[in-house]
């Protein structure tokens, strides 16, 4: 599963990755974005790429008048044609998700140690997510989005059991614009050969940590063992 992420390229950087149109307003670089905060995603639509703002979990339809409604913030890709509200959003509620990285934790000594996860390359990474506008009926229309998990790679495996799924250059047009059946097709597990992972601060654990010093590096007195499988 993906519980936290990072998104601290700016908007030039943003522009040129994606090849965005219509930026819109953007949110400040986050480096710890927890579920119910809000990010960015992006859509096409008549040939553009248009950025939007949304809130990080989708509210289930039978949470609907729950007193304190839970919000679904993983979309599994196993399930994505089993679960209607997924189902339904897989027509024309494809987004790419926007992230600098994201984390993982590993359970070490009896503790759990997060780490960062990102490119190599350092460039921008596009989840591959869906999203929902709630009706404009209601007095504060919003929208709200999940991000698709998957099985990790041989990487992220050493870590976790599950990753965000991360599209690639040539996935990510197929899954904005080719037919349902197409999109499918492009959640797969990202090649662990263009990624790094590092430890971090456990301050990460703290929905208020949110600066910079979130993905530093920090130095694990650790048996090499501890991080294989």
């Amino acid at each position: 599963m993906c519980n936290r992420f990072a998104l601290h390229h700016d908007a030039d950087e943003l522009t040129e990755r994606f090849k965005i149109d219509i930026i819109g307003d953007l949110i400040p670089a986050r480096f710890n974005i927890a579920p119910l905060d809000n990010s960015i995603a992006i859509r096409a639509e008549k040939g553009k790429r248009i950025v939007e703002q949304g809130q990080w979990g989708l509210l289930s339809p039978s949470e609907t008048d729950a007193p304190r409604p839970y919000r679904v913030t993983n979309a599994r890709v196993e399930t994505l044609l089993e679960r209607s509200m997924f189902r339904d959003l897989l027509r024309d509620g494809r987004r790419l998700i926007p992230a600098s990285g994201f984390y993982e934790w590993k359970e070490l000594e009896g503790e759990k140690q997060p780490f960062y996860f990102s490119r190599r390359d350092g460039g921008p990474i596009a989840f591959a997510g869906l999203w929902q506008t709630s009706s404009p009926e209601e007095e504060t229309p919003h929208a709200e989005f999940v991000i698709i998990t998957g099985e990790p790679n041989a990487l992220v495996a050493n870590y976790h059991n599950r990753m965000p799924i991360i599209l690639s250059l040539e996935a990510e047009n197929i899954w904005l614009l080719g037919s349902t059946t197409d999109a499918i097709k492009q959640l797969v597990p990202f090649s662990e050969k263009l990624m790094q992972a590092w430890p971090v601060s456990r301050k990460v654990n703290s929905t208020r940590a949110a600066g910079s010093d979130c993905i530093s590096a920090v130095q694990l007195f650790m048996t090499p063992s501890l991080f294989e499988d």
